[in-house]
């Protein structure tokens, strides 16, 4: 079992292993999974799904975005539409 750092108050926990930033805004139409972070500042759009996945400070996901098993670094813009799997991105 991998046990995730201890963060800092500017982060909530949510469920299992779930870990947001408090000041990360998502469309009310997004689902984010257990094991995730996502850190401050990012951006998340309607339908957009993240499973597994770790999300940097300042990224913006646009709409119809699939993101599982991967990585992405801080300031990191995801198009509409993208599906990834197993990536790791950086801006």
């Amino acid at each position: 079992m991998v046990d995730f750092p201890v963060f800092s108050d500017n982060y909530q926990v949510a469920f299992s292993n779930k870990y947001l930033s408090k000041d990360v805004k998502r469309h009310i139409s997004s689902t984010i999974s257990d094991r995730c972070v996502i850190g401050k500042n990012s951006e998340i759009g309607a339908n957009t799904l993240i499973v597994n996945s770790v999300i940097g400070d300042g990224c913006k996901i646009y709409d119809n975005v699939t993101i599982k098993d991967s990585i992405i670094w801080n300031d990191v813009t995801i198009k509409s539409g993208c599906k990834l799997e197993h990536n790791l991105l950086c801006s």
